[in-house]
């Protein structure tokens, strides 16, 4: 017979001391110095990055459980375009360069499952983490794959209001039409956008959404 609620053994949650003890007795943030702090956090940065990169480089995203890999994001590994800011940061130049020689061989022609791009997923993940790579290493290559691939966004701005369609087919080139928009998304891409013609000058990809903070107001 199934225990009514108020009948039910209560739930012992483990204390932060607990948890700290059985993961090695990891001390109080209090009583660390910065750098100490530093090395714990590099640590983890390092044993999620390390799997990752043993179990499912090149994809995605990798299941922490199973050490599978999967696709989320069209394919083109999203986890290293993310994480370029991180290894540069963090001062892992090594994992950076390696990071950086697979970034310059993407091609965006090529979309697992012939998946259709969603718009604002592709700016704040990919796009974003090229731009940041770029403005903290200034290394050419971040700012060709990111014109490269913003190209190949720009049709989603052919609507009748303007106000961008969410997806694109990049095998067709052509988007995918919808009866709906989010604002909270199209408006976030401002940033992108506007940072990638400061930096080429070419101010096609800052008209194309310099607008849209008329529709999110």
């Amino acid at each position: 017979m199934v225990e009514s609620f108020f009948e039910q053994r209560p739930i012992f949650i483990k204390t932060r001391q607990q948890i700290r003890l059985e993961n090695g007795g990891l001390p109080d943030a209090h009583v660390l110095t910065p750098k100490e702090k530093q090395h714990y956090i590099k640590d983890a940065f390092m044993f999620s990055w390390e799997g990752y990169r043993n179990y499912s480089w090149g994809y995605d995203e990798n299941k922490p459980v199973t050490n599978q890999p999967r696709n989320t994001r069209n394919g083109w590994g999203a986890t290293i375009v993310d994480g370029l800011d991180t290894l540069y940061i963090m001062g892992l130049k090594k994992e950076f360069k390696e990071a950086q020689d697979f970034v310059s061989r993407i091609d965006w022609n090529k979309v697992s499952e012939d998946e259709p791009v969603q718009l604002f997923e592709t700016v704040i993940r990919y796009v974003g983490g090229l731009l940041s790579a770029y403005d903290l290493s200034l290394e050419k290559v971040f700012v060709t794959k990111a014109v490269e691939l913003v190209d190949k966004l720009m049709p989603a701005f052919d609507t009748p209001t303007g106000i961008p369609y969410q997806y694109i087919n990049f095998t067709t080139g052509e988007p995918i039409r919808g009866a709906s928009a989010c604002l909270a998304e199209i408006g976030t891409i401002q940033l992108e956008f506007t940072r990638l013609s400061e930096i080429t000058g070419n101010w096609k990809y800052h008209y194309a959404v310099r607008w849209l903070y008329i529709y999110i107001q």
